[in-house]
């Protein structure tokens, strides 16, 4: 191990990478809930609601895959975090060497509770939307 190691630098390293995981989680579900609230919004004529629902609704998927990935790199930062805690790093110090994060730990992140619900909540809402709108408007379904 080398001299210069100190486990309280890697320690302070790792969890500001977890801080920017965090935000960034963050700010995807801000940008998601404020994009779904301009567009519906912006949509006061019902036929002007099927222009924007689609592109909507993609936007809100795509929101919430990238803050579960976000939150699925959280989560192996955070067991960085204890390895680097609880074990010597003896080969590599500093390493900020995690886990691969592929699609099935994103996967896992996005039926979390608290990305689920969020999202869910907004697709429901888009749904309904179109269903209700589908008798008011001419030439839809």
């Amino acid at each position: 191990m080398s001299e210069s190691y100190d486990k309280t630098k890697h320690l302070e390293f790792i969890q500001q990478a977890i801080s920017r995981m965090a935000h960034n989680s963050f700010m995807c579900k801000g940008w998601a809930i404020t994009l779904f609230a301009a567009l519906e919004a912006i949509n006061g004529d019902k036929w002007q609601f099927l222009i924007y629902a689609i592109p909507e609704f993609v936007a809100l998927l795509a929101f919430w895959y990238l803050d579960a990935y976000y939150l699925s790199l959280e989560r192996l930062f955070r067991e960085l975090y204890e390895d680097v805690r609880t074990h010597d790093f003896t080969a590599d110090p500093y390493s900020m060497k995690t886990g691969v994060c592929g699609i099935g730990k994103t996967l896992k992140a996005m039926l979390s509770i608290s990305e689920f619900l969020l999202y869910l909540t907004l697709i429901i809402f888009i749904s309904w939307r179109l269903y209700y709108d589908r008798d008011t408007t001419p030439g839809f379904l």
